[in-house]
Parts: C-alpha cells; sequence; structure tokens
C-alpha cells in the first residue's frame, strides 16, 4: 500500500489504467480495485491516527467553533483563520463541543467515507441527466452505462483526496452535496436538492458554477429550499445582528490570505504553496500580470465570464443534459480559486469523457481520451513533489525559468481550460429553450 502514495508509480498507474479499461472487458477487477481503494483509504487512516495530532486546519476549524459558541467573532484569529463562510458555523460549532482530539478521528473517518461516495455521486448525476436528456430530446432511455470502478479507484486513492482527508477540509462534504443535489433534481427531489445546495454553500466558489444547471422553471422549488436551508443554517450559526460583521470579518480574512507570504500567495516567488492552487488568477501571474489588484480583477472577470457563457448554454440547451453537468463541474473547480483538494468534484468531467471515449468515433474520440488523461492527472499528480523539483531546476536557466511560470507551475489550470474547450467542442448542438 506505501508504495502508492504520493509517488509517481501511483501516476503511471493513472496514465496507463484509463486505456487498459477503455473496452472494459475487466469489470470485476476494476471492482475489487476500487473495493482495494476503500480499504487503503481507511488504512492511511488508521496509520495516521496512531502517529500523529490533528492538523492545523482541523484545529482552526475548532478554534472558531470555540469562538462562535463564546459569542465572539469566529474569523477573528488572523494568524490562521477559518475562511469558509459563515453557513459553516453549525458545524464548527459542533466541533467545539467536544475536545480536538475527540473530534478528529470521527470528522476525518466522515471525511473519508465522503470521499469515496463523491464518485458514486458524479456518476449517479452523469447517468440521470443522461437519462433526462435522452427522454426529452429523444424519446427514449439513453443506452446503459458500467460504472467505471478503475477510474473511482484512482479518484479515491489519488493524492488530493488523502490531504482533503488529512487536513479534515470539508471539500467532500461540498462536493457530495452538490452532486448529490443534482441527482435528486433530476429524480423528482426538488426541496431534498436545494437543501443539499444549502450545505453546499460551505465551498461558495465550488456551488456557484453548479447552480447554472437550476436554471428551469422546474427548478423553483429548488432555490426556495436552497434559500430556506441558507437562512436556517445561517440562524443556527449566528444571530442576524451578527451577520454583516461575521460576512465582513470573513472578506477580511480571505484578503489577508492572499497576501504575499500567505497561504494562498500563489506567486512562486513569495509563496510557499503555490503549487496545489488552481485558477484563472494565478494563470493571468504567470503569464506576466504581477500586479495583485489587476490580477484580482482579471480573476473576477474571466470567473463571471465562464458563469454566464455557462448559464447561457444551459438555458438555451445547447449542450446535452450530462456534458452541461461536466462542463458545471469543471467550471466549479476554475471558478475564483480552488486548491488540489477541491478537485474530487471532477469526478463527474472525467467520468464523462470515459463514457464518450468509448462511445465515439474519429477526433471526439481523441479529444475525450486525452481529456480523461488530463483530469486523472490534475488529482493523482503529486504536485508538491512534482512541480517543487522542476521548478527549482528551471530556474536556474533563464529559458527554462519563462517555460515553468508559464506551462509548469499553472499545469492544472492548463488541464481545465483545455477539458472545457473539450467538452463544448464535442458536446455542442442546437436545442430548444429549457423547460
Amino acid at each position: 500500500m506505501p508504495v502508492l502514495r504520493h509517488n509517481l508509480i501511483l501516476l503511471v498507474v493513472a496514465l496507463v489504467l484509463p486505456f487498459l479499461l477503455a473496452r472494459r472487458r475487466w469489470i470485476a477487477a476494476e471492482r475489487l480495485l476500487f473495493a482495494a481503494a476503500t480499504v487503503m483509504v481507511f488504512v492511511r487512516l488508521w496509520r495516521k491516527f496512531r502517529i500523529a495530532e490533528p492538523v492545523v486546519d482541523l484545529i482552526n476549524f475548532h478554534r472558531s467553533g470555540v469562538l462562535a459558541l463564546a459569542g465572539q467573532d469566529p474569523y477573528a484569529p488572523a494568524s490562521s483563520p477559518m475562511i469558509n463562510p459563515p453557513t459553516v458555523l453549525p458545524l464548527v460549532k459542533l466541533f467545539a463541543m467536544f475536545s480536538v482530539e475527540d473530534v478528529s478521528p470521527y470528522w476525518q473517518a466522515s471525511v473519508a467515507v465522503m470521499t469515496i461516495l463523491c464518485p458514486i455521486a458524479a456518476w449517479a448525476a452523469l447517468r440521470t441527466a443522461r437519462e433526462d436528456d435522452a427522454l426529452s430530446v429523444e424519446g427514449e432511455p439513453a443506452p446503459p452505462a458500467i460504472f467505471p470502478w478503475g477510474l473511482a479507484a484512482l479518484v479515491v486513492v489519488s493524492p488530493a483526496a488523502e490531504i482533503g482527508i488529512i487536513l479534515g477540509q470539508f471539500s467532500a462534504l461540498g462536493t457530495l452535496a452538490l452532486l448529490t443535489a443534482i441527482w435528486l433534481r433530476n429524480v423528482g427531489r426538488p426541496i431534498a436538492s436545494g437543501l443539499l445546495l444549502s450545505v453546499a454553500t460551505i465551498k461558495v466558489a465550488t456551488l456557484i458554477p453548479i447552480l447554472t444547471q437550476f436554471l428551469g422553471r422546474r427548478d423553483r422549488r429548488v432555490w426556495f429550499a436552497l434559500a430556506g436551508g441558507t437562512l436556517a443554517l445561517a440562524l443556527l450559526g449566528a444571530p442576524p445582528t451578527r451577520w454583516l460583521e461575521f460576512c465582513r470579518s470573513n472578506l477580511e480574512r480571505i484578503a489577508e490570505t492572499q497576501r504575499a507570504g500567505s497561504v494562498n500567495d500563489y506567486d512562486f516567488a513569495t509563496g510557499e504553496q503555490f503549487a496545489s492552487v488552481i485558477g484563472v488568477g494565478k494563470l493571468a501571474n504567470y503569464l506576466g500580470v504581477r500586479d495583485a489588484a489587476v490580477r484580482s480583477r482579471v480573476e473576477l472577470i474571466a470567473s463571471l465570464a465562464g458563469l454566464l457563457g455557462l448559464a447561457g448554454i444551459t438555458r438555451a440547451r445547447r449542450l446535452p443534459a450530462a456534458a452541461a453537468v461536466a462542463t458545471a463541474c469543471t467550471l466549479a473547480c476554475l471558478f475564483l480559486y480552488h486548491r488540489v483538494y477541491d478537485s474530487l468534484i471532477l469526478a463527474a468531467p472525467l467520468f464523462y469523457s470515459f463514457v464518450e471515449m468509448n462511445a465515439r468515433e474519429g477526433w471526439r474520440r481523441t479529444l475525450h481520451r486525452l481529456n480523461v488523461v488530463g483530469l486523472v492527472l490534475i488529482p493523482c499528480t503529486p504536485w508538491e513533489r512534482v512541480s517543487n523539483p522542476l521548478l527549482q531546476w528551471c530556474l536556474e536557466d533563464e529559458t527554462l525559468r519563462e517555460i515553468a511560470r508559464i506551462a509548469i507551475v499553472p499545469f492544472s489550470t492548463w488541464l481545465l481550460l483545455f477539458a472545457l474547450v473539450v467538452l463544448l467542442a464535442t458536446g455542442w448542438r442546437r436545442g430548444p429553450k429549457l423547460a
């Protein structure tokens, strides 16, 4: 099991496995691989519990919960802030009712379970979207497809998934809520769908692009439930008189984390954790936009342009429903900025391209094949171990320094942009207005 942990062997397996599984001849072996991946997740976690103390992210969540329970500003510790929106306060207040040592194993085990469920939820969202689209456009059910157990195993054991579990991050909870919300809407459960979307507000930058999939007239009850659920979480988190104060404090802490040398500084000249950041702002920085204020505006304009474009495409049904879901999940990783451990949601476009790769011919098949490789690389590459040595080597040469700055460091962002191009180019069609 250690042989697959954060090393290049996993990367080689990730690149080869999609092609070995292309003809789906070894379904039983794929299922065994997924079962082994599930066991590996919990073995890693058990080993961590034996030798490690609670990690800093979970300590910060717990500290914010303690402050919230005491009626104080939960975003106060500027040196190590929690920057999730105030709708997360009920959860961190629950953490604060126990010691961080007691909370840590239970929460990290919960994150592990949610991580394993994320690929299953992604498949359910895609399958029901494909069936709904086939019935409304073609008048007949979509042909059945087999769950990609092998690719799901790669997602579950990826370095991105492991980091999210160990840190106790909220990415798995947000991703599972979003993908399950799409599935529930597709099967006619709008209230439950909206309530899960309210839970996903804890990862609001990931949520916003997904909301483009809820723009039909049939989705009105989803929005009502979303509003009601968000209001309930806000009330559980803090009294209404403090909402504005907490929101302002939250935004101030986010700005602080993006200053030079801080945790979300993605400039390789001043940042310490730049390798795991994904976003258009990071790409703009490495393409020469060095002024932070200008870079933030570029990031915001690009994110809003992508959001409005996807909303229009979805509303006009220019993409099949499953392709629109895959595109929204891809954009969700690019919207504003994310870290690699947020890439669990890429299971949806990964599975979509894998199915299309096996169903299409010609240039569409080739593009989807390349897209599968790219989407596997993002969560399965040990970015810190790969990019940092390459970067140090490139910095010794002026020409190589430019290549590193433009191509190597923002590599995951380039792959996501390529994925958007593939999904739009291969799925584009003319269609009626969304009902």
